[in-house]
This record gives C-alpha cells, sequence and structure tokens, in this order.
C-alpha cells in the first residue's frame, strides 16, 4: 500500500527536489531497491518513470531503458531477454 502510494506521487516527490544530482540518485535507489525485494513491482516502477520523464514512444522507451542499463540499475530486467524485447 505504501509502494503503491510512492507510485501514485512519485513525480511529485522528485519535483519537490531542484538538484538534479539527487533526483537522480533518488530514482537510482528506488530501481536498486525493487531489484531486490521481489515484493515491490519494478515493471510498474518503471512505466511510471517513463511516464513522468516523457518517454511513452517506443523509440524513447528504448533509450530510457538503455540509459538505465548504462548505470546498470536493471540487470534483472535483462535476464528476462534484451532490452528491446522487455514489454513494459
Amino acid at each position: 500500500m505504501l509502494y503503491e502510494s510512492l507510485l501514485n506521487n512519485l513525480g511529485s516527490i522528485i519535483d519537490l527536489h531542484t538538484d538534479l544530482i539527487y533526483k537522480n540518485y533518488l530514482v537510482s535507489e528506488l530501481i536498486n531497491l525493487c531489484c531486490k525485494t521481489p515484493s515491490l513491482d519494478l515493471k510498474q516502477l518503471i512505466k511510471v518513470l517513463i511516464t513522468y520523464f516523457g518517454c511513452d514512444s517506443d523509440d524513447k522507451k528504448k533509450d530510457f531503458l538503455r540509459l538505465l542499463l548504462v548505470y546498470e540499475k536493471l540487470d534483472d530486467v535483462l535476464k528476462e531477454g534484451p532490452v528491446d524485447q522487455v514489454s513494459f
């Protein structure tokens, strides 16, 4: 329930912070937490982030996911298949 509330308000939470480094840290830590905690829905978090960052088109989704992979935050998602085939 708390996690769902966090997801519903994530855009506002991110917007509260003006420091870009902190915003990146916040997003990275949320992804890490979801990767480590199977009960949290990583795919839902990624959907929320994709929408928040305006990456709804297929090309932008792929770019967004590749960017996250560069930061080595989605290793578990790769186990499902190549990034271009991950369905969100």
